[in-house]
């Protein structure tokens, strides 16, 4: 889960899952902060976009996530539960164990080096759900796996 502020102090959120073996796998951006109902949804469409892209027999999924409150919710374990799932909590203030964390690094330092590109922007929320989604796109298999490096 990460966010980023735009400069009218409104929050852009962005859930995304990233696999060594499958790269960035799928994500959802919004304004705003996202709730446990809607990480819980996420995670659904995430096993099963894993479940389908798959090309090794995987008899069940680790999900790795930092201690973000939605991630820990009652909500999310009793909506997300299944023996073939296991949820990891990373230790606190350990971002550098956090593969998460250097992928939002890099979609950030991509947006940042776009903004050059797409020069004076509007900054209504949908010309930068627009923009977060078309440097999400840019992410290949390959900058996805340079990160694990």
């Amino acid at each position: 889960y990460g966010s980023m502020r735009k400069p009218n102090n409104k929050v852009i959120g962005v859930l995304a899952g990233i696999s060594i073996d499958l790269g960035l796998i799928a994500y959802v951006i919004k304004e705003g902060y996202f709730n446990s109902q809607e990480y819980s949804d996420f995670l659904k469409v995430l096993a099963n976009e894993i479940k389908e892209r798959s090309t090794k027999h995987i008899d069940w999924r680790k999900f790795a996530m930092d201690n973000c409150s939605i991630h820990q919710s009652q909500y999310t374990k009793e909506n997300f539960a299944n023996p073939l799932h296991k949820f990891i909590f990373l230790p606190r203030y350990s971002s550098e164990l956090n593969i998460i964390e250097l992928f939002w690094w890099l979609c950030k330092r991509w947006f940042i080096f776009r903004l050059e590109e797409y020069g004076t922007m509007d900054y209504s929320s949908d010309q930068i759900l627009l923009k977060v989604d078309s440097v999400l796109k840019e992410i290949t298999l390959e900058d996805v796996k340079a990160i694990f490096a």
